[in-house]
């Protein structure tokens, strides 16, 4: 479909201009000779004249002297045609002017259309420069680089300042260079994980403490194109530590709860039966005027073991008490082991002689170990005691050393009734009520092994049993050196 092309025709140059002024035209035709001027002082004027400056200007004229033809092209002229001339070739020329006017027109557009696009992708680029810089959580882009047919690794080509805050490293040291470079210590699971989001765009998200950076993070990753990852590091160290402490001081609860129930427990029940046993007895022996010297003497065995049961139970409650209020201190000195076990021996000696067991010292008589003697008499008297409690009639209780550079294991094995397996693991909580009875009847309430536990870890040391049921027990502890 051929485009029509509409004209308007001026007398002069007077009203050519007026017409300039008013329409917006696409192509001006002149002819060199107009009534009271020439085509060359309009057509510099209007080259001169910024709104019209860029219309073509074609000349039409009798005057085809070379001089007047450059003249033409000087003062901006597109085209230059001398009459006669052939209406079909002026056509043609026009439409070829027009067509390069609508080429030009548009190209001016697209030029501007890419000029605002330019323009606002800078402006995006620094608003997401300024966003990059200013987040609060870290934030590092990274690039999947292949090394092999199956090594990879992942190039960092970003990381704000959030990002160096968090990790202590200045971004120039790691900007350019790899991820297994600067930080070999991420795992294999962490590497797959990464990968996969780069190569899939699946996002992931995972919260761990970072050795490198010594903080514990949560890392929001995602990729913001196919074979890279984008990582938001989120600093909750704080929030973590809170959350540890508030664990803590529920377990520390629970703990002072478990102690408060054990104490009252024991004062209820354990501390009440032997002093009823001893008023009763007592009693009995105020009042019985024919009671013979054997019956007076039984009871006053059976008295004797009451009072000393309550005597080492009152004991153990005060060394808990000054425990749980702070007021035992460690104080280590050097000690003569050796020594120090026959010492334990002689005031256990008759509870032993009264079931036929055998103590026996193994340890050599110059060994000597750095420890509270205070505590460690606690210790051995408990975990003694214990032993022949729980050990059968004819039993052995024996004691060994073994020392190295770091500290000294203490071991007392009884052959008596043992441990179950499942009891084991709650021996030294004191949430957990245990009530043992020994191979004469003897009841323990397990506060002595309470005890036991927080003198050692008073002492820097560690405390543990072994045991096989039936077959007897070996309660073992350490001591630094």
């Amino acid at each position: 479909m051929k485009k029509k092309i509409n004209t308007i025709s001026a007398f002069d140059a007077d009203e050519a201009w007026i017409l300039l002024e008013q329409i917006k035209f696409d192509l001006i035709i002149l002819d060199v000779v107009l009534p009271d001027s020439n085509g060359f002082q309009l057509c510099r004027k209007i080259k001169n004249n910024d709104l019209l400056k860029d219309i073509p200007v074609i000349f039409i004229t009798g005057l085809g002297d070379k001089d007047n033809i450059v003249h033409a092209f000087d003062l901006g002229a597109v085209d230059y045609i001398v009459k006669p001339f052939d209406k079909a070739e002026l056509l043609a020329r026009v439409k070829i002017h027009l067509e390069l006017v609508h080429t030009k027109i548009h190209l001016q557009d697209e030029v501007k259309e890419h000029q605002l696009k330019a323009l606002a992708l800078k402006e995006s680029e620094q608003n997401y420069r300024l966003l990059f810089d200013n987040m609060i959580n870290g934030l590092t882009v990274n690039q999947v680089i292949y090394k092999g047919d199956q090594e990879y690794d992942f190039k960092i080509i970003a990381a704000n300042q959030a990002f160096e805050e968090i990790s202590g490293i200045n971004n120039n040291e790691i900007i350019g260079f790899t991820i297994k470079e600067k930080f070999p210590e991420l795992s294999d699971e962490q590497f797959e994980n990464y990968l996969k989001v780069a190569l899939t765009g699946e996002k992931q998200k995972m919260q761990y403490f970072s050795k490198a950076f010594n903080k514990y993070l949560k890392v929001s990753v995602f990729s913001p194109k196919y074979g890279h990852f984008a990582a938001v590091y989120e600093d909750i160290t704080q929030q973590m530590k809170a959350e540890i402490e508030l664990q803590n001081s529920e377990i520390q609860l629970r703990e002072l709860n478990a102690t408060k129930d054990k104490f009252f427990s024991i004062i209820a029940h354990d501390l009440r039966s032997p002093f009823t046993s001893i008023i009763g007895l007592s009693e009995m022996m105020s009042i019985e005027n024919e009671m013979d010297i054997a019956q007076m003497r039984e009871f006053a065995e059976m008295i004797f073991q009451s009072s000393s049961k309550t005597y080492e139970l009152i004991d153990n409650l005060l060394s808990w008490a000054r425990s749980q209020t702070g007021k035992i201190k460690n104080n280590p000195s050097k000690i003569n082991l050796y020594d120090l076990i026959n010492e334990m021996f002689s005031i256990v000696s008759e509870k032993a002689l009264m079931k036929k067991i055998s103590l026996t010292n193994s340890i050599e008589k110059d060994s000597i170990i750095n420890a509270d003697i205070d505590l460690l008499k606690t210790v051995f008297r408990n975990l003694i005691t214990n032993a022949i409690k729980f050990s059968n009639p004819n039993g052995e209780v024996n004691i060994s050393l073994k020392k190295s550079a770091k500290k000294s294991t203490i071991y007392i094995k009884d052959n008596g009734i043992g441990i179950e397996k499942e009891n084991l693991e709650d021996l030294f909580r004191i949430d957990v009520n245990k009530i043992s009875i020994g191979k004469s009847e003897e009841k323990g309430n397990g506060l002595g092994l309470i005890i036991c536990k927080e003198f050692v870890e008073k002492m820097g040391g560690k405390i543990y049993a072994e045991s096989e049921f039936g077959k007897g027990s070996k309660f073992i502890f350490t001591i630094p050196e």
